[in-house]
């Protein structure tokens, strides 16, 4: 079962390991090639450092799986490694996610995610997102 538990800063370099992989993945095939290329894992390490306050990560077995970013009424992105898939990691951090905006007076929130990414749309879909 996933823990999840708030970012530290020790945990940057494989947080943005994960995030790089995962948007290349879900990306890299969909949009321009200048944003490909911008989109380095050094470029992931600089916005986790930003972000550090909002992430919140997803640990199976002590190994880091995930990551999500919650910023005030937005789900500003969320990734789980191929290790980690399957392991109720995301489903785990969406919840996380929730709660954290439900519990900072969040009534209404929203993500965004480019229409190719039909594992993303599913998975908002299944957690009842529209």
């Amino acid at each position: 079962m996933a823990q999840i538990r708030p970012a530290e800063p020790g945990d940057v370099p494989e947080l943005a390991e994960i995030w790089y992989q995962g948007w290349h993945e879900a990306h890299a095939a969909h949009v321009p090639g200048k944003l490909t290329a911008e989109r380095s894992i050094g470029s992931f390490v600089s916005r986790l450092q930003r972000h550090l306050n909002d992430t919140i990560t997803a640990e199976v077995d002590g190994v880091l799986v995930g990551l999500c970013i919650v910023l005030k009424a937005e789900v500003n992105q969320i990734y789980v490694s191929p290790q980690g898939r399957g392991t109720g990691a995301a489903d785990a951090l969406m919840f996380a996610a929730e709660e954290r905006m439900r519990t900072g007076g969040i009534t209404q929130a929203h993500l965004h995610v480019i229409p190719e990414n039909a594992r993303a749309i599913a998975f908002y879909k299944r957690n009842g997102w529209t």
